[in-house]
This record gives C-alpha cells, sequence and structure tokens, in this order.
C-alpha cells in the first residue's frame, strides 16, 4: 500500500516536474523501506505469549526505523542531483500520515 501510494505521488508530481516526481518517489521509497524493515524487526517470530520481549522490539525497530531513515536520507541528498527537499520530506511524512489514517478508517469500516 505504501509502495502504490508512493508511486501515484510521484506520477502526480510528474506535472510541475521530473526533479520533484523522482523526489517524491525517493521520499516514499524510503518510508516505505523503514516501515517495512521495522515490521519485519518486530514480527519476524511474533507469538502472543512473548509481550515483555514483542514490546523490546518495539523499541529495537523503532530506533532501527529512525537510523536507516537517516542513512537513506543522507543517501538521497549526496547522490540524487538535483533533489527537491521538500518534496523528499513531503512525501516521506505523507505516507507516514496517511497510511495511518488508512488503518484507522479501514477499522472504522469493519466495525459497522
Amino acid at each position: 500500500m505504501q509502495l502504490g501510494l508512493s508511486l501515484l505521488l510521484a506520477m502526480l508530481m510528474l506535472l510541475p516536474g521530473r526533479v520533484y516526481a523522482i523526489s517524491t518517489l525517493a521520499g516514499g521509497v524510503a518510508a516505505t523501506t523503514a516501515n517495512g524493515a521495522a515490521a519485519l524487526l518486530v514480527f519476524r517470530r511474533y507469538t502472543a505469549s512473548e509481550t515483555t520481549a514483542l514490546m523490546g522490539r518495539f523499541y529495537l525497530a523503532e530506533l532501527a526505523r529512525l537510523l536507516l531513515t537517516m542513512v537513506l536520507f543522507l543517501a538521497m541528498i549526496l547522490w540524487l542531483k538535483p533533489l527537491s527537499i521538500v518534496a523528499m520530506l513531503g512525501a516521506y511524512l505523507l505516507i507516514h500520515l496517511s497510511t495511518g489514517s488508512l488503518m484507522s478508517i479501514a477499522d472504522n469500516r469493519s466495525k459497522r
């Protein structure tokens, strides 16, 4: 879902220009990659009986997500030329916010 939304945003950003589209895609892919890595760290060997271990994995996953995000942003800033920082950060933020919002909407619909 996050990757699809990233691709859709990048295609929309082709209207103002190629630099904005590539920057948007880069920000979306960074968000998707970091979130995917965090999910794998938390849920790869999940059992409901290990609640304390699960909390520890959540903290580790969040730290890993932050570090991976910093590395990806640094790589993009160094290697993507030209780059729109605003488009990259905006897409990153939008992917994070929209995913939680969409999950909340889906949860509310399933309760009806």
